[in-house]
């Protein structure tokens, strides 16, 4: 029996060594697990903040303010 968990760890390992444990370089790869891939991609970046979005630590931004 095959163990999913394990399955989507594995193809996880693989999406982010071929990226270089770059986020933003993730892209799918052709073949049989390619939608799985896809679905592991959106998860990533789903649950990541964008540049844009990012707020500065109060302490940052108050020390930004006073220079």
């Amino acid at each position: 029996m095959v163990n999913i968990n394990d399955l989507k760890q594995s193809l996880l390992r693989r999406l982010l060594k071929r990226a270089g444990y770059a986020t933003h370089d993730l892209k799918p790869e052709t073949g049989s697990n390619h939608l799985v891939e896809v679905a592991l991609i959106a998860q990533i970046r789903s649950g990541m903040i964008a540049p844009d979005d990012y707020l500065q630590p109060a302490a940052t931004r108050a020390a930004l303010d006073r220079d």
